[in-house]
């Protein structure tokens, strides 16, 4: 709950701008190539470049890591829901791996595909050859086709990141060819652990065996990753075990990973999360709030660590189902209804800062020029009077049972109520909430979401038609289009103009509102050594080894 103190500054706030913090450096993926210019990949066989260990030593093997994750999951199918267990990217691979050079820089590098060529028409992947599945089963170009298929399907939470790709087809049993409907600038990203954790490679055996029931439970969940998945109990735990057969080697020659164990708990509180760290019970936590870095930092048993290529970023839709909200000017209303940078100071405690644009700065089609939604009472209860609510209007507010959301919900309930926009809350636990966004059954909702390596995996799942991401269920034929055309080339400059026109798009709609951002923490207990940086919000497990 909001305390006293918290609405205090709120309203000291008032309708100045508050100077925004640094925002985190954002890395960019390396450059693309010209339209027409073939892209070959490392030849088969090339590792993967890794970072420097988080401390030095010589890696251990056995013993068991256990994590807090805030976020319940739906199952352990990347292709059909929204959720991400901690542990997918130990469970499954991609095409390719998204990563973080000894530069800083993020490139595309080997994965489940060990080389590849780009061109404007197509795009092919040599394979990776002698890789099995969980089940038993061979990883080939046909399997590969049959997950490309299964992610372009109607049923798909990932279309977006397959949207250039036209078919697939197996040229030999370890070579696939896209067939592109345009050059696909952002290809690379999409297909790797990147792009929400929604394009890993499953096991077509076992998908076909399962069914719909794919992913529901250890019997019939199986990725090519260096654990597979052992235990899951729904809203409490899922637990993963070393396979000992991984194709990817450690400093020693032998399988990743080093430790034999990954128990992940479901914690959504984050000071329990905080407090099972600190007393030992967990040794790694996501997603550390702002109010507890200092005890984090104090505290000799703990690193704390910054994920440099990613922002924590909170914000709000409208359900294209309410009759309310189908209407423009009130939607304007509550978007300037909103003081961001009270929002920021209040929650982000110092490590936060006013998002007024979905890419964040250092991203492809940032831009600061662009209009933005600024915090204007008068100009808010002017359009909801033009809206046709002179008197005000009633409204529920969504959001999910974290401590920090709720609290975010708070106080957007008493900007929009000083606006004559009185907002009841309807605080619900994850999974219920998930339901309410894909069924639209909700008139005003808030989420939290954080950044991929390329803006159409940022942009084009929120925005674009029939996507499973676009949670206001909103259909802007216009948006369709600039998000098509910025991903339909591999020139920087293009892209980024059409870009620039999404984000301009997107304001003149106002379905969908930033609020604030801070900083992405993680906090490992001290004897978790080894653990990589990642362009995506994971812990970086793969390499990790238990120093006790």
């Amino acid at each position: 709950m909001l305390g006293t103190s918290g609405v205090a500054l709120l309203a000291a706030c008032g309708p100045q701008s508050q100077a925004p913090a640094s925002p985190a450096t954002t890395a960019q993926p390396a450059v693309t190539p010209a339209a027409g210019q073939p892209t070959t990949a490392p030849a088969a066989g090339t590792p993967a470049a890794r970072s420097a260990p988080s401390a030095a030593g010589t890696p251990k093997r056995g013993g068991t890591i256990t994590g807090a994750q805030q976020n319940d999951w739906e199952g352990f199918d990347p292709h059909r829901q929204t959720s991400s267990p901690a542990a997918f990217p130990l469970i499954y691979d991609t095409l390719v791996r998204w990563s973080v050079q000894p530069d800083g820089t993020l490139k595309a590098m080997p994965g489940l595909a060990t080389e590849w060529q780009l061109a404007n028409d197509a795009a092919v992947f040599k394979l990776r050859q002698g890789v099995k599945f969980h089940d038993g089963s061979d990883w080939n170009a046909d399997v590969a086709r049959f997950n490309i298929e299964r992610l372009m399907d109607a049923r798909s939470s990932a279309r977006s990141f397959v949207a250039t790709i036209a078919s697939a087809e197996v040229v030999d049993p370890y070579t696939l060819k896209l067939n592109l409907k345009t050059p696909a600038g952002s290809l690379l990203s999409n297909l790797s652990q990147a792009a929400d954790g929604r394009t890993f490679m499953i096991s077509k055996a076992m998908a076909e065996k399962a069914g719909d029931k794919y992913g529901t439970s250890p019997d019939t969940t199986a990725g090519t990753g260096p654990m597979k998945l052992v235990e899951w109990v729904q809203g409490s735990n899922h637990v993963v075990q070393r396979t000992g057969d991984y194709w990817d080697k450690g400093a020693d020659g032998q399988p990743l990973p080093y430790f034999d164990t990954l128990n992940v708990r479901f914690i959504a509180d984050d000071s329990v999360r905080m407090v099972e760290l600190r007393s030992g019970n967990v040794d790694v936590i996501n997603n550390v709030q702002a109010k507890d870095v200092q005890a984090a930092q104090q505290d000799p048993a703990i690193d704390l660590v910054e994920n440099p290529y990613q922002v924590s970023a909170y914000q709000f839709t409208f359900s294209a189902k309410s009759e309310k909200f189908n209407n423009l000017k009130l939607r304007q209303a509550a978007q300037h209804a909103i003081n961001r940078d009270a929002v920021a100071k209040v929650l982000g405690q110092g490590i936060g800062s006013a998002m007024n644009y979905f890419l964040v700065k250092g991203y492809l089609g940032y831009d600061e020029s662009l209009p933005h939604y600024t915090y204007d009472p008068a100009r808010a209860r002017q359009l909801l009077s033009e809206a046709g609510f002179p008197d005000g209007i009633d409204i529920n507010l969504s959001t999910i049972n974290r401590s920090v959301d709720q609290q975010q919900a708070q106080i957007l309930q008493q900007m929009l109520e000083q606006v004559g926009i009185r907002t009841n809350l309807e605080v619900l636990e994850r999974i219920a909430w998930v339901n309410k966004m894909q069924t639209l059954e909700y008139e005003m909702s808030t989420y939290f979401t954080t950044m991929r390596p390329d803006p159409d995996s940022i942009l084009g799942g929120r925005f674009e038609t029939g996507d499973g991401k676009n949670y206001s269920g909103m259909s802007d034929s216009m948006l369709d289009q600039l998000l098509a055309k910025g991903r339909a080339s591999y020139q920087d400059a293009e892209r980024a103009a059409a870009y620039k026109d999404v984000q301009q798009r997107i304001y003149e709609t106002a379905w969908y509102g930033t609020i604030w951002y801070r900083k992405y923490l993680d906090a490992f207990k001290k004897t978790i050594k080894g653990h990589e940086p990642t362009q995506e919000p994971d812990w970086g497990l793969r390499t990790a080894w238990i120093d006790r």
